[in-house]
Order: C-alpha cells, then structure tokens, then sequence
C-alpha cells in the first residue's frame, strides 16, 4: 500500500509539473519609416502578449517590415 501511495504522489507531481505553463510576456513593436513625402511615419503593432516563441516572431516580424521599409523596429 505503501508503494502505491509513493507512487500516487510521484504521479500527481509529474502531471503538476507538466501542466504548469510558461511565463507569458507581453511586448509592444513599433517601426518608424520615412514616407512617401518625406515625413516621418511610425507603425506599430497591438500590444502582443505570449511565450517566449510569440514574443520573438513579432520582433522578427517587425526587424523584417521595417528593413523592407528602410526603417528601424523597436519592441519593448
């Protein structure tokens, strides 16, 4: 009965660790182009609330739509 136990509690413990979710992060992107007239014009993109993963796709996004629009991308 004993073993049973300590194995039951082993369980409970792996699945409480599994289950557990990561950290979410929250980050806010914006680029700052220059446009059509000459004037300097800012993007930005909703505030973006994620793991890790997330958070690093938008940067990548933005490093990749500003340097297309000869820009600069700046996530907090």
């Amino acid at each position: 009965m004993k073993k049973i136990l300590t194995f039951l509690c082993a369980a409970f413990l792996l699945m409480g660790a599994f289950s557990i979710q990561s950290c979410q992060k929250c980050t806010n992107c914006k680029y700052t182009y220059t446009g059509p007239q000459g004037n300097e014009q800012t993007f930005e993109y909703p505030e973006l609330c994620g793991d890790k993963d997330d958070i690093n796709d938008l940067e990548d996004l933005c490093e990749y739509e500003s340097s297309e629009a000869n820009g600069d991308c700046f996530c907090d």
